[in-house]
């Protein structure tokens, strides 16, 4: 399993974005808030990170929700729930091109975090809730929107010094439709250095 962190995580979630977005808006890490230009902007930012768990009856918990998509083989301590917001800050001349726009973008953050056509690091997006401010100054219409997402991911901690055995491998994105398509035995495992 690769080694995923925080930084991998933003980085990766930039990344789904300014390819699913393209000329729509520009996409920001962790920036502070800027004034609005021409072009919209989607700014990308944290709130918490939840470590999952399970209860005395095996249920995969998460704080107080169940949450049924973590596979229970899988180390409980390297489960992770990201707590992401997107804000977005886009202006337009009329309130009905304002709308346009503002519903436009909403729907492509959504769907690009939920691509399963693509490669991403995490296992599952869950879309929490969309809030909006609107104001008016000299006939330019402005809009912010505020998205919350949960984003699910594991994360496996490797000792520097740790080499990794390839045992299995598989093809297809993991927790998906995936398949094994080589073992290896005891005598062919491939060592790939931690990196």
């Amino acid at each position: 399993m690769m080694t995923i962190n925080r930084g991998a995580m933003l980085q990766a979630i930039k990344l789904q974005l300014e390819t699913k977005l393209e000329d729509k808006a520009q996409v920001l890490l962790l920036a502070t808030d800027n004034p609005i230009t021409a072009q919209a902007k989607v700014l990308i930012k944290l709130l918490q990170e939840d470590v999952l768990f399970t209860d005395s009856n095996t249920d995969h918990k998460d704080g107080k929700k169940n949450n049924q998509i973590l596979v229970p083989q899988s180390n409980l301590h390297n489960q992770r729930a990201l707590h992401l917001v997107l804000k977005t800050t886009l202006q337009a001349n009329s309130p009905s091109e304002l709308l346009t726009l503002l519903d436009e973008i909403a729907s492509k953050n959504e769907l690009s975090l939920q691509d399963s056509d693509t490669a991403v690091l995490w296992q599952r997006v869950q879309p929490q809730n969309t809030q909006f401010d609107f104001s008016e100054s000299q006939n330019v219409f402005s809009a912010t929107m505020t998205q919350l997402f949960k984003m699910y991911y594991l994360v496996k901690h490797i000792d520097d010094n740790e080499d990794m055995l390839i045992k299995e491998v598989y093809l297809g994105q993991y927790g998906q439709d995936h398949q094994l398509i080589a073992t290896f035995s005891s005598g062919e495992q491939v060592t790939v250095p931690a990196s």
